[in-house]
């Protein structure tokens, strides 16, 4: 379990330059990680060769898939909220 997830803590969105802000979105969903053992350092088994490569971790004993923790009504199995907006003057921090 990751939380908060590979989402990250906070996703970047917008800057108004006018008003010197920032507008964020922090995210607080959890995933689950599976940790996949690997034949050798450089063959893909978490993504396809047609896919970007994600979590692959070449040159590790281990590859890794992510995926949120959500029920089987596919929701997360956290209460609200997941996502908060957050503002940042640029100016003063």
């Amino acid at each position: 379990m990751v939380y908060p997830g590979n989402f990250g803590t906070f996703n970047w969105r917008a800057v108004d330059p006018d008003r010197d802000m920032m507008f964020a979105m922090s995210v607080h969903l959890a995933f689950t990680v599976k940790m996949i053992p690997r034949a050798d350092a450089t063959t893909r088994i978490a993504t396809l060769e047609s896919e970007p490569v994600f979590n692959e971790n070449p040159g590790a004993p281990y590859a890794e898939t992510r995926v949120p923790f959500y029920s089987p009504l596919t929701l997360p199995c956290q209460q609200p909220p997941w996502v908060l907006p957050a503002g940042v003057d640029l100016t003063t921090g």
